[in-house]
């Protein structure tokens, strides 16, 4: 994603694959040039790996339709098994699914935080409860003479 000004000289440093988007001068998103699909294969040990486990589980009862309902301790080892088996092209299919599903920001949530504290709840899975909880404690007003009454 790159402003109009930056579109050119884009074009000839990425790699052919790479799609561009442009940000328009209306703070929208304009595809210039699609992204190609990759067909290389996938090493399945290393996408499951960058993986969290409710991400890979998901992914894993798409891929064999049937529900997991194993220790914790054998999940992985299962799942790993059925994209061992799977063709490149499922698992690409599946892994972005996944990704979507459970990746997904909530934005509305991300705008309530200060500056110091998005890129966090960018990059971690915050439950609701919690940031329901976050976003209390921050919108409370603190008196620096208040006593501390945390038992931590």
């Amino acid at each position: 994603v790159a402003a109009k000004t930056h579109i050119e000289k884009i074009k000839l440093i990425v790699p052919e694959a790479v799609g561009i988007i442009e940000l328009t001068d209306k703070n929208k998103l304009e595809e210039i040039k699609p992204a190609l699909t990759i067909n290389s294969e996938i090493n399945p040990k290393l996408m499951i790996g960058s993986m969290r486990i409710a991400e890979y589980k998901f992914m894993a009862e798409e891929i064999s339709g049937d529900k997991i309902n194993l220790p914790n301790m054998d999940v992985y080892s299962f799942c790993l098994e059925i994209f061992e088996n799977t063709d490149s092209y499922t698992l690409r299919k599946h892994f972005r699914n996944s990704l979507k599903k459970h990746r997904a920001n909530d934005i509305s949530f991300i705008n309530t935080l200060p500056r110091s504290l998005k890129s966090s709840a960018i990059s971690y899975s915050i439950t609701q409860t919690r940031q329901r909880s976050l976003t209390k404690i921050l919108s409370s007003y603190i008196e620096k003479d208040d006593i501390c009454t945390s038992l931590y």
